[in-house]
This record gives structure tokens, C-alpha cells and sequence, in this order.
């Protein structure tokens, strides 16, 4: 393959992908040292990587040694990982974005603190507590949204926290699961201690249920 000066490289470094890079960066890097001649690069037209130094025509005095080939083609092009939209980018990627546990959790006692402090009290009208049920519902979707993008999912499943059995798989992955989760499946320690948490406040829940239903009506 000969480059030109359109040619987008990307470079693999400790078998993390970079780029891409145009080849007139290419060669700056190349004569800063901030990659070296032995490290691998793909560009498109390319059937697998290959070193920098047998693709890319720059004089170096590393072009002797001998560079060893750790890495593997990738299952799948470079353009396909990097172009992935944020709630499915990869660890090694850009942050995620979203919020954190501890924000989601701030917001959402917010939200029905707000909500219960606006009903409360006798004589509401119905419109009134209505509209505040709206805005609370709205803005918990807001909140679930932004944390499930955190988490690796995607946002428009929100809405299934107000489904039956399936708000309890959405309110551990918001809860419980850091930044990313939906791709390395890896709990941190504190998420491992706040899965004990959530099975305790379910159990409550279910057991709350179980005593409504079983208890007599008057």
C-alpha cells in the first residue's frame, strides 16, 4: 500500500487502538516519539496491520530493529469502535458520560422529595397533583436516561422503569452497576457491597406487597 496525504491511519499502542491520524501526523509523531517505527497501523485498503516502518516512508535509525506482532487484526474495523455512539464505546474509550451512582442517587430522592412536599397537605387540586406527578415522571426519565448512558446502556430503555418486574433489572443497573458495566460485566467494590443493598430493599418491597394483598379487608 502506498499512503497519501488523505490516508487516515490508526495506530495500535499496548493493544490500545488510536486514531486515525493523517500520514503528515503520522510522520510528526513518528520524529517526536510519540509512537515508534515497529508499532502497528491500519488504514483502510490495508488486510491487516502492519508496522509504521513498512508502511509509512520516513528515515529513522530505528528502521533496523525488528518489531514483534503482539496485536491481532480486530474482529471488526477501527471505524466501526470509534464511530459506536457513547453508551456502547468500549472501556478504552472516551468516558461514557451520563451520571455517576451517587449523583443518580441524590437525584432521584430529590425528585420525590420535591414531589411528596408539593402534594402533601389537604385540598390539592386534582389538576395540581396531576401535573406534579407529570413533571416528577418526566424528570425521573431524565435522571434514569442519563445514568443508564453511565452504565453502557441505552437511554430509551428509561421508560421500562415503570414496567412491572423489569423496573427491578433497571433500578440495579442504575443503582448498583459503575461507569461502563454493560460492556466489562465487572463490578466495583462499591458496587459489589450496594448489590446487598438493593436484594435488601427489594425484599422489603416484595415483603410490603405480599402483607397488603394477604392482609383482611375491613
Amino acid at each position: 500500500m502506498i499512503p497519501t496525504s488523505s490516508t487516515a491511519f490508526y495506530v495500535a499502542q499496548q493493544q490500545v487502538q488510536k486514531g486515525p491520524f493523517p500520514l503528515s501526523e503520522i510522520k510528526q509523531m513518528l520524529k517526536n516519539g510519540e509512537v515508534a517505527p515497529t508499532d502497528l497501523c491500519w488504514a483502510e485498503g490495508m488486510g491487516e496491520w502492519q508496522p509504521l516502518k513498512d508502511i509509512v516512508p520516513i528515515r529513522t535509525s530505528l528502521d533496523e530493529e525488528e518489531g514483534r506482532n503482539p496485536y491481532t487484526p480486530p474482529e471488526t474495523p477501527p471505524n466501526d469502535i470509534w464511530n459506536r455512539p457513547s453508551y456502547a464505546r468500549s472501556p478504552e474509550s472516551k468516558s461514557y458520560g451520563g451520571i455517576g451512582r451517587m449523583k443518580y442517587f441524590a437525584l432521584t430522592l430529590a425528585i420525590g422529595f420535591a414531589q411528596n412536599t408539593l402534594i402533601s397537605g389537604d385540598g390539592k387540586e386534582s389538576s395540581l397533583i396531576f401535573a406534579v406527578f407529570g413533571a416528577s415522571l418526566l424528570a425521573s426519565f431524565y435522571v434514569v436516561a442519563q445514568r443508564l448512558i453511565n452504565v453502557g446502556m441505552k437511554p430509551w430503555m428509561c421508560v421500562l422503569s415503570i414496567v412491572p418486574i423489569v423496573n427491578f433489572f433497571i433500578g440495579y443497573r442504575c443503582l448498583v452497576c459503575p461507569e461502563g458495566y454493560a460492556d466489562n460485566k465487572k463490578l466495583d467494590k462499591a458496587g459489589k457491597i450496594l448489590v446487598w443493598v438493593y436484594a435488601f430493599l427489594v425484599l422489603m418491597v416484595i415483603s410490603a406487597m405480599v402483607i397488603l394483598m394477604t392482609a383482611p379487608q375491613p
